[in-house]
């Protein structure tokens, strides 16, 4: 049989391509797991970045999981996203009635500053949802088994006498911003983002916060952009922030980093959530829950895991199709800093600033009853 020339180098080439690449890849994850036994997290997770970005292996493995966009202004894509992410579709949302009109950004003052105390006549309990494991769903990423509805029943109520929990608001990539609708145009700083702090994801915390106060929480919304001009080491710094906050404000027990998810198609188009509540159609929401499965210190993560479940649980019974499924990650996303930690995903790219407001008011409505009246634990441990 004749030869084809360059044939047998090119298989040889592969092989050697495909061997290279796994044995990067074990080298990184033993890496990993001695760095973080000696106490070097923060040094793990960065070098893992350093050795992705300059060998180009395994790209979409670990950008996902460290928040290392594959290009400028690119966020997390379909491929990444396992199924059924990325079914929102293009479809336009419903046709409005009336134009919609952006409230006024107001200037927050120093998020460092003693915090209101709440309304005494705000309302505090609802009556809560009944609970429902089976219509709670989480896409498992790591080796541990999860039973749902154990971990759900393990939450003890809240005394009606205990003072208003205190929440944290932040956000690691403040810069993520929605797709225009025409009424709430911006000028990027790369592809659906911004600093203009009235129209990216530090817009909804802004709503997020109005909306908890008035359930009777004292909150702390801190308003800086920790990812831009560099999108590497944001969550270093987010963590940095929080155990300062942490430091000054022992009495914080709940925190949520709020986010903008991404979800590409092939071509680069941006897909969007959709969640049908009421009327209308609003962005859907999803918790990214962090675990010690990939070997950093995290012993508490199942008390974040059992208030997402809580939470998710009102969502589905109060407002049917709000909930993505809990992504429950090998890595912890700073959320080993307090329990009560959620990292909250509102929306995507595809979505519009005003589709993601919607979501966040259904989302502090079901976050305050688990918190209030399902009574989450905020104890600290």
């Amino acid at each position: 049989m004749r030869r084809i020339p360059g044939r047998s180098r090119t298989k040889t080439s592969h092989a050697r391509t495909a061997i290279r690449g796994a044995a990067i890849l074990l080298s990184i994850c033993a890496l990993t797991r001695l760095l973080a036994a000696l106490g070097a997290d923060l040094a793990a997770e960065g070098l893992i970045y350093d050795i992705v970005s300059r060998d180009g292996v395994a790209e979409n493995i670990m950008r996902f999981e460290l928040g290392v966009p594959a290009g400028r202004g690119a966020g997390r894509e379909a491929a990444d996203m396992p199924a059924p992410y990325g079914e929102g579709g293009s479809g336009a949302p419903a046709e409005e009635e009336q134009p919609y009109v952006l409230e006024p950004y107001i200037d927050r003052p120093d998020p460092s500053a003693p915090v209101a105390p709440p309304d005494a006549d705000a309302p505090r309990f609802s009556d809560a949802a009944r609970l429902e494991p089976e219509s709670v769903a989480v896409n498992n990423t790591t080796e541990y088994e999860i039973d749902v509805s154990a971990l759900m029943s393990e939450i003890s109520a809240l005394p009606s006498e205990r003072e208003a929990p205190v929440v944290l608001i932040l956000h690691t990539h403040g810069s993520e911003a929605y797709t225009p609708d025409g009424n709430d145009a911006y000028e990027p700083s790369e592809p659906y983002r911004t600093e203009d702090s009235r129209y990216n994801v530090v817009r909804v915390g802004d709503e997020l916060e109005k909306r908890l106060t008035e359930r009777g929480f004292s909150v702390i919304h801190d308003t800086g952009i920790y990812d831009f001009p560099s999108y590497q080491g944001s969550y270093g710094r987010t963590d940095a922030v929080v155990a300062s906050y942490l430091e000054s404000r022992p009495d914080i027990n709940l925190i949520i980093d709020l986010h903008r998810d991404a979800i590409s198609a092939p071509d680069g188009s941006q897909y969007k959530t959709v969640a049908n509540v009421g009327d209308g159609v609003c962005s859907q929401i999803m918790f990214f829950v962090g675990t010690d499965s990939a070997g950093l210190h995290h012993p508490g993560w199942r008390d974040n895991l059992k208030l997402a479940l809580r939470i998710q649980n009102e969502m589905n019974a109060r407002y049917p199709s709000l909930a993505r499924p809990i992504y429950l990650s090998q890595y912890r996303y700073n959320q080993h800093r307090s329990p009560g930690s959620l990292l909250v995903e509102v929306g995507s790219a595809g979505n519009t600033l005003r589709e993601s407001l919607d979501a966040v008011r259904y989302f502090a409505d079901a976050y305050a009853n688990a918190v209030l009246s399902q009574g989450f634990d905020t104890e600290k441990r």
